[in-house]
């Protein structure tokens, strides 16, 4: 292992992970809780990416996961160590890469939290949405982890006090007494690229944070050997399940089912949180659908104006509100487990971080590997389950044009066999 990338959430692990994979790179993605030291020394991948589950705890549970990872892979002799953040600055920031800044014992962590293949930019360091600070966008509505503020040392200094220094891109500050953390404006590629070559040139490269925009810049400066390999996939049918409430992901999905022909199943604010009688039902109209059409969509209901009737349904079944969104998820796994144990698609595409972690630990998830990026932040993937091999398209619920769902299908009809 040369390097470890530490996430805090399903799809982001493979959207940054697939940054090594798609350049040949061995790749594979683990469940944090999941790793071990003989599992570490057994991985013959050059990049092992841990995803840590850690978005949603609180910042000292956060930490200590990131801890526990961090020395895992200091043990097995990792040189190079990356946090890998959401490029909205959703979840633990300041706790995670202390954390990791402190096991590693690096006197500096360096952080571009820019991904500007996806709009994101950080300017004076402000981050930005297609050029709108972070704080004025639908981000700062995120019924989970709504956005506090957009300057990213004030956001750093909610949960760490050490200090926080602004750099622009590839100007790297002298070394300060104690422990800081710098933060690299980037408004393009190029400019994290830099960064990543002035880094490597000064032999800095060994504490480092970002989302994949950063892991990009820097796997082009590691020297890793590559193996060139292009996924085949079998030509079939495709399921798409989405448990966002983002507004794009939710528009998405609305136009899947109205121009794309997934059949859609909306599951009612009942549905979400508890099995009410009428999974039978719900399975046949999916597989239905599936041998029908080739393709079947199943997704929570309404997007975030069905919140408040979840939130009140919770209540009245005495269900903590912090468990609702794994809840949701896990109900959302199993669904969709049920549904494969009958027909397998040729791909299941999964819209949601939490989403994908419910449907892997139903499917009994061993691990996975990343295999393509079909569009920037979507990714293309293989997973080992209790019941062999599954393909799997992951994406993030905040970002995409309203018809992403054609692109996506265009290019896994490229790799499918005969298709």
């Amino acid at each position: 292992m040369q390097l470890l990338v530490i996430a805090d959430d399903f799809t982001g692990a493979l959207d940054t992970g697939i940054q090594f994979a798609r350049h040949g790179i061995a790749t594979t993605l683990f469940l944090s809780d999941a790793l071990t030291a003989g599992l570490l020394a057994d991985c013959q991948a050059d990049v092992v990416v841990a995803d840590t589950e850690s978005r949603h705890l609180p910042p000292e549970d956060a930490a200590a996961r990131v801890r526990a990872v961090t020395r895992l892979a200091k043990a097995a002799g990792c040189p190079v160590f990356y946090k890998k953040t959401d490029s909205t600055l959703r979840g633990n920031l300041g706790a995670e890469l202390a954390a990791m800044q402190d096991v590693c014992g690096a006197k500096r962590l360096w952080f571009a939290p820019a991904y500007p293949a996806l709009g994101r930019t950080t300017r004076g360091g402000t981050q930005l949405v297609n050029g709108v600070p972070l704080a004025r966008t639908d981000f700062a509505a995120d019924p989970f982890n709504p956005v506090r503020t957009d300057f990213v040392p004030a956001l750093l200094a909610e949960q760490t006090d050490r200090p926080v220094r602004i750099a622009a891109p590839a100007a790297l500050p002298p070394e300060a007494d104690r422990p800081e953390l710098v933060v690299f404006d980037a408004e393009t590629d190029a400019e994290l690229l830099q960064t990543a070559q002035a880094l490597w040139a000064h032999g800095e490269a060994v504490c480092l944070a970002g989302c994949a925009g950063f892991a990009a810049a820097l796997e082009a400066v590691l020297d890793l050997p590559r193996t060139a390999q292009v996924p085949e996939l079998p030509n079939g049918s495709l399921l798409l399940v989405c448990g966002s409430v983002h507004p794009r992901a939710v528009a998405q999905c609305r136009y899947a089912a109205a121009h794309c022909g997934y059949p859609e199943l909306p599951l009612t604010a009942a549905q979400m949180l508890s099995d009410t009688g009428d999974d039978a039902k719900i399975l046949d109209t999916l597989c239905a659908a599936l041998e029908r059409s080739g393709r079947a969509l199943l997704r929570v209901s309404g997007g975030r104006e069905c919140l408040a009737e979840t939130a009140a349904l919770a209540a009245r079944l005495s269900i903590d509100p912090q468990t609702v969104p794994a809840r949701i998820a896990a109900r959302l796994g199993a669904l969709t487990a049920q549904v494969l144990a009958r027909k397998k698609p040729a791909a299941l595409i999964v819209f949601g971080g939490d989403t994908l972690l419910g449907i892997a630990r139903a499917l009994g998830c061993v691990s996975v590997t990343p295999l393509a990026e079909l569009l920037p932040g979507i990714v293309l993937s293989q997973m080992q389950t209790d019941t062999g091999a599954l393909f799997v398209v992951t994406k993030a619920g905040g970002f995409g044009d309203e018809n992403l769902l054609q692109e996506i299908e265009r290019r896994l009809h490229d790799l499918m066999i005969g298709g």
